[in-house]
């Protein structure tokens, strides 16, 4: 029963992670202009060093998807990709 329970479990977590949106900056493209890291500093990061845009490999809270699709429309060099 408990392992019955548990595949119950896992595919749950499955689920909850289908569709999640992730975002990248490529490097190779960003100029720094940071018009991400201004409108969305808690999803995309700044390096100090560069001045080149960022992010972590973490899912995009959904809150915040929607912005992050603008952001990504909004960079002049369309250095940031989507994925989910």
């Amino acid at each position: 029963c408990n392992e019955v329970g548990a595949m119950k479990e896992e595919s749950m977590d499955t689920t909850t992670k289908v569709g999640r949106l992730y975002v990248e900056v490529d490097q190779s493209v960003c100029q720094g202009h940071a018009l991400c890291h201004r409108a969305l500093p808690e999803v995309f990061l700044s390096d100090d060093e560069t001045g080149l845009s960022y992010t972590t490999n973490e899912p995009v809270p959904p809150e915040l998807e929607d912005e992050v699709k603008a952001a990504a429309s909004n960079c002049p060099e369309r250095a940031i990709r989507l994925r989910s």
